[in-house]
């Protein structure tokens, strides 16, 4: 899957300067609000590290690792944001509406988050590809989006603490976000969580080993689909729907080796059919399946 993205990487003329070895979290912010600079480029194996500070990135514009990982190895070869130091509440990458990211590892090697820490927040209409944040601190996400339709593809969280889950998205509308081939492994919350919005798909995520649910779906919502992932070993629901979700389709899942249940879903308050499709549990500790009532049931199965 390619984005408009791609052409800040094949083009000749870069759209912006490329950030050498011992720049600054401030010498990158001082880039990306020069209205000169469409792109800000990172180098590959290159470590930009310090203490806490934000980087924010201006509506319509991008932050972009040179020469990155292809999204399959939790950033191998991307160049890095590390923070050492430092206490924080507010996000450290924060895309405004519009702005995009790509081919970056995120990490914190030193230092904790509280409140709203996460290690990158989307805030609108966002691009967000092939960036992975690992060891992140801070009772929260590592990665939070969705307002606007947002797009997050081939994007990892790992190795969380301090309560910190992989990916939580979020909206208020008919967000048409979508959450592709991402990962969230071994973190100490949940997986990936949705609060509100309409007609988001989530497609061919993994969600394990992390400390409480796999995939959690609450509040009111709309047409959420979840096609093709895989939850494994967390210590909660592998997929935990609540009430209120209408329209809503699971569908080509698979769940095994979880505390909690392996699906495990609430009634829908509207009149749209929920269902549950060609699915597979095994061997979940508080079972298989408890699907309640409103939900179309049709070729799932369980193992012990």
């Amino acid at each position: 899957m390619s984005t408009y993205l791609d052409q800040y990487l094949k083009t000749e003329d870069l759209l912006g300067p490329l950030m050498p070895s011992g720049s600054t979290f401030a010498d990158i912010q001082t880039a990306l609000n020069l209205s000169t600079n469409e792109v800000v480029y990172l180098q590959r194996g290159v470590t930009y590290s310090g203490a806490y500070s934000q980087i924010s990135v201006p509506a319509g514009k991008a932050l972009v690792g040179v020469g990155g990982g292809d999204g399959t190895t939790y950033g191998s070869g991307c160049p890095r944001l590390q923070v050492t130091s430092g206490s924080w509440s507010t996000p450290f990458v924060l895309l405004n509406n519009g702005a995009a990211m790509r081919g970056v590892f995120v990490e914190r090697t030193g230092g904790s988050g509280s409140g709203n820490g996460f290690g990158v927040q989307g805030s609108g209409s966002n691009i967000i590809e092939e960036v992975t944040v690992r060891a992140w601190s801070a009772a929260t996400f590592g990665i939070i989006a969705g307002f606007g339709g947002a797009r997050l593809m081939r994007c990892h969280v790992v190795n969380g603490v301090s309560g910190c889950g992989g990916f939580r998205i979020q909206g208020s509308g008919d967000e048409r976000t979508l959450v592709y081939g991402c990962t969230a492994k071994s973190n100490n919350g949940i997986g990936f969580q949705f609060d509100g919005g309409a007609a988001t798909n989530f497609s061919d995520c993994t969600s394990e080993s992390n400390a409480s649910h796999g995939f959690q779906v609450i509040g009111s919502n709309t047409n959420v689909k979840i096609h093709n992932c895989y939850a494994a070993s967390n210590g909660g629901d592998g997929f935990l729907s609540a009430g209120g979700n209408d329209g809503m389709e699971i569908s080509d899942c698979y769940s095994v080796s979880n505390t909690g249940w392996g699906f495990i879903t609430g009634v829908p308050t509207g009149s749209a059919r929920s269902r549950i499709l060609d699915t597979g549990a095994r061997a979940n500790t508080a079972g298989n399946y408890s699907l309640a009532a409103g939900w179309l049931n049709d070729g799932n199965w369980a193992a012990s």
